[in-house]
């Protein structure tokens, strides 16, 4: 490591018309002015190199505003100059590549969010028992960390803190957080189980979003917000379905669920089929949305409406029975379900066609037979038709292999484009329009000019 030893302290004139403090202001938002401050070079045996520290107006407070260095083992000094530092700013360490290991003092009363964020081997920290906060992003893309202790202090988990922290194997919750902010543990997809305590009284959306090993949410039974039953949350009186981890194949419903709540199994690619119970009448958006194994699914009477994104990319889903008190299907309500094949409808076809139906909904619905007065069976009507070796070749363009290029094969590569659906062999030979060997939005774009009527080469 080196050893130079040396600080930067930026002294920040008194006679400023607003005063400043030890609130976090985001290092991105201070450094263009760095230039106009006075910069003044000063030893200390107490610190490390690279460190950039404000020292604040009162004169004992200062915060560590970046650091610069390639350190791979970092402890935060507890004050510089006989200066307090109190707090760290937001992105003061991000994208530090070089940093494993952090320690920070107990002096330390905030760090701010993106603070982390983006560094990749970083493997160990010790958090300070004096934060009330793991603000937003804080350990975005810590690639490397596989576990935290988060201190007895905090009462707030920020939005996305843990966000893609792929290696995070154990997580502790103690039982001061009251929230856990919304997608705070997305895409840690190495995670097991998660504690709830009885203390938090709100769970954002997808707080554990692509958790792809995730099996159990457990809660507290002291928890007078939330319960959880075979590991799946639930709102404390079981009305609610709050989130299914995505590593469960299965879930039993219980039959006091009214609502499967919004995004509540979204991205549960191991999820086949689902029972749900008749005392539903509500599924909220997103609610099935990236359940790419889901093959069937019905929909219980009472329902009337299927919300926006709630069976979108659910490519296996090649049933679905839709109830006579359906009255809209919303936007990409059932979408990107390039498999769906037959639709149960329990009404009339003048019922059907009184369904106010969105319109990237309708090419699904239109591709699919309809079965008016109908309900499901354990035989479709329409066999499955098991593959075999002599798949004809893919025709290019043609990504849903229905002998069309439509909008929908557009849209197909636009989700494939943000990693919401994948692609087998044959649709990546289809997708790849511009034959450059890859499947991107120029390959989306060129389909929507050749539906539109334009000559496009290789298109027909």
């Amino acid at each position: 490591m080196n050893k130079k030893s040396k600080i930067l302290s930026i002294v920040v004139a008194v006679s400023m018309a607003v005063p400043m403090t030890s609130a976090v202001i985001p290092a991105s938002a201070f450094m263009p002015d760095l230039s106009q401050a006075a910069v003044t070079e000063k030893g200390s045996k107490e610190t490390k190199d690279d460190f950039l520290f404000i020292i604040d107006n009162d004169g004992k407070t200062a915060s560590l505003a970046y650091y610069r260095g390639h350190d791979d083992e970092i402890v935060v000094p507890a004050e510089v100059d006989g200066n307090k530092v109190v707090s760290i700013w937001g992105s003061a360490f991000k994208d530090c590549e070089s940093l494993k290991s952090i320690e920070i003092p107990d002096s330390v009363e905030y760090i701010g969010g993106w603070a982390f964020s983006n560094c990749k081997n970083l493997t160990t920290v010790k958090l300070p028992e004096t934060i009330k906060n793991l603000d937003e992003k804080l350990f975005e893309y810590c690639e490397s960390l596989k576990e935290v202790k988060i201190p007895n202090s905090v009462e707030a988990i920020g939005e996305s803190a843990f966000s893609e922290c792929t290696s995070l194997t154990s997580v502790e919750i103690p039982n001061s957080v009251k929230s856990i902010g919304q997608y705070a543990f997305d895409g840690c997809k190495s995670l097991k189980s998660v504690e709830i305590p009885s203390s938090v009284t709100d769970i954002g959306i997808c707080a554990f979003r692509k958790c792809d090993g995730l099996e159990s949410v457990n809660v507290d039974k002291e928890n007078e917000k939330y319960t959880s039953i075979d590991g799946v949350l639930y709102n404390k009186d079981v009305t609610e379905l709050v989130a299914c981890p995505c590593g469960k194949i299965s879930a039993e419903i219980p039959d006091s669920v009214t609502t499967i709540g919004r995004a509540a199994f979204i991205e549960c690619k191991g999820l086949t089929s689902i029972d749900i119970p008749d005392s539903v009448t509500m599924i909220g958006e997103h609610a099935f949305d990236g359940c790419l194994s889901l093959t069937s699914v019905v929909i219980p009477d009472g329902v009337t409406t299927i919300e926006a994104f709630a069976f979108c990319s659910c490519p296996s889903l090649k049933s679905i029975e839709i109830p006579s008190s359906m009255k809209e299907i919303r936007i990409y309500g059932i979408s990107y379900c390039s498999d769906l094949r037959d639709v149960y409808y329990t009404g009339t076809k003048e019922e059907w066609n009184k369904i106010e139906i969105d319109e990237f909904s309708e090419p699904y619905l239109e591709d699919a037979t309809i079965h008016y007065n109908s309900k499901m069976t354990e035989e479709p009507s329409t066999p499955d038709t098991p593959d075999t070796p002599d798949t004809p070749e893919a025709k290019r363009g043609d990504i849903n292999n229905d002998n069309k290029i439509t909008a929908k094969d557009s849209m197909m590569i636009q989700r494939y484009a943000v990693n919401l659906i994948s692609l087998d062999d044959n649709q990546l030979i289809a997708a790849d329009v511009n034959k450059d060997g890859k499947v991107t939005n120029k390959d989306a774009l060129a389909i929507l000019r050749f539906t539109i009527g334009y000559k496009v080469e290789g298109l027909s």
